[in-house]
């Protein structure tokens, strides 16, 4: 009777144990191996996808997100014609206005529009046009 009342919670530990240890190491099948296969995928997504394609996504993210109410964004609503250059300088434009942003307004960690840049995709786009290109300006 006593071996059945910890074999129980003992097979519970080890299971947990073998379940920590397969996450540590990002073995497949962990939430860790998922999420770096699902990351490469939408990286290789993005570095296929047509400039115009990204911009309209950017766009898109602009209006969700909030951030049409910072001057850079108007180049994103007005221009139909952009090159990977003119992308990558537009949205560290953004980058830059909404880090001044968050200072002017005192906002900082997981309150502030620095995270919701990331959060929202546009530091994805941004580093995959860079990557794209080879060049890398460091804001993001």
């Amino acid at each position: 009777m006593t071996f059945a009342l910890l074999a129980l919670p003992t097979g519970f530990v080890l299971l947990f144990g073998v379940w920590r240890l397969a996450e540590a190491l990002g073995l497949p099948g962990s939430i860790v191996w998922f999420a770096k296969r699902s990351a490469k995928k939408e990286e290789e997504r993005r570095l296929g996808t047509p400039t115009a394609d990204l911009v309209r996504e950017a766009r898109e993210t602009i209006r969700t997100w909030g951030f049409r109410e910072l001057p850079p964004t108007e180049l994103f609503l007005r221009e139909d014609d952009w090159s990977d250059e003119e992308l990558i300088v537009a949205l560290n434009e953004l980058y830059g206005a909404i880090i001044e942003d968050d200072d002017r307004h005192g906002r900082a960690g997981r309150d502030s529009r620095h995270f919701d840049f990331h959060d929202s995709g546009l530091a994805w786009i941004l580093a995959a046009v860079e990557k794209r290109t080879g060049s890398r300006n460091g804001a993001a």
